[in-house]
């Protein structure tokens, strides 16, 4: 019914192509064309928004993606290593036998470790890790995810965007009047609560983990004309920051998402098989009630030298891995001239 995509170029930042779906004829923009101000008011009055950029300017639970900024609060916090290992039985109850949370695997993960839990998108691992961190320090987590952009714009030259949120004490109170509990950070440890995010912001920290670590500030302008005396010139590459990543842990979760698409037990190495250029990513399915969850596609190609970086989201698309992870591969075979085998999740 509705989605964006994003794609970055990981060295520069710059927009390689950006979608938003629905769509509108631009023409209704022009006071001449026939018809034109009927078919601008009914835009306007579409419960669909085809105006809204939902690239830029659409936000949503994070879900499953989130927890690259959750592996790295758990490892800056002191907490964890990437080695840590954790015992996942399927339920989750440390806020009480009354608020007990499920995996999305019944029955668990058995004994798996952090760098592992990215693989498999255990949930009760990053819950339980955002417990500890809050019980510690509640501002900790919250603050690492500013660090990777979030909750503010990314400057994006040549767009209007939304800065999303990332929930903290300070927010909380401010905007929703109550205190903050361990349950909001618990909450945020999957991507759900009150986090939102934009398809940009996450295009962009998935290119700066497939670059090494820098966050490239996204823009549409490639360069500036000649004109006035002054010759063409390259429109300026701007950075908004570093991740906070050693480049030993940054390798480290480099390497889980390669997993994602390649393990035996990644959670999209199914949708991968038989693509000639190997991939990196992270599944995410975003609870979005009253409909299917949203669904999250991130990642890279390819994975050992990336040139591309791609956001993909499909409002209550159902899962990440079942109809996200298929819309990514395919913009891979379309921009390396391969020839898709795969149909796409609609036609199946």
């Amino acid at each position: 019914q509705a989605g964006a995509v994003v794609v970055l170029e990981p060295s520069t930042g710059k927009i390689l192509a950006m979608a938003s779906y629905p769509s509108y004829n631009p023409r209704i923009f022009d006071p001449f064309a026939q018809e034109s101000a009927a078919a601008l008011g009914a835009a306007f009055n579409d419960p669909n928004r085809p105006l809204l950029n939902r690239a830029a300017q659409g936000v949503y639970p994070a879900g499953s993606i989130f927890k690259l900024i959750t592996y790295t609060a758990a490892i800056n916090s002191g907490l964890y290593t990437p080695d840590t290992f954790y015992n996942s039985i399927g339920t989750w109850n440390r806020l009480g036998n009354e608020f007990v949370k499920r995996d999305w695997r019944e029955g668990g993960h058995g004994r798996i470790s952090l760098k592992q839990a990215l693989v498999v998108s255990c949930n009760s691992c990053f819950y339980d890790a955002a417990f500890e961190m809050d019980a510690v320090d509640p501002n900790f987590f919250p603050n690492t995810a500013t660090q990777f952009g979030l909750g503010q714009l990314t400057g994006a030259v040549g767009l209007v965007e939304s800065a999303g949120t990332v929930p903290s004490p300070e927010w909380k109170l401010a905007n929703k009047g109550e205190g903050w509990v361990r349950g909001d950070a618990v909450n945020m440890g999957i991507g759900q609560g009150d986090v939102q995010v934009s398809p940009l912001q996450m295009a962009s920290i998935i290119a700066a983990v497939a670059n090494g670590g820098t966050l490239y500030r996204p823009t549409l302008v490639d360069r500036i004309g000649a004109g006035a005396g002054a010759p063409e010139e390259p429109f300026p590459v701007q950075i908004n920051g570093e991740l906070p990543l050693s480049p030993e842990n940054l390798a480290i979760m480099q390497e889980s998402l390669w997993k994602v698409t390649n393990d035996s037990n990644g959670t999209a190495t199914h949708q991968f098989i038989g693509l000639p250029i190997q991939v990196a990513g992270k599944t995410g399915t975003a609870e979005a009630p009253p409909g299917n969850s949203h669904a999250w596609f991130i990642g890279y190609a390819p994975a050992n030298q990336p040139e591309l970086a791609i956001a993909v989201i499909l409002e209550h698309g159902g899962e990440g891995s079942a109809v996200s992870a298929p819309l990514f591969r395919r913009l891979v075979e379309l921009y390396y001239d391969i020839t898709p085998v795969t149909p796409f999740p609609w036609q199946n």
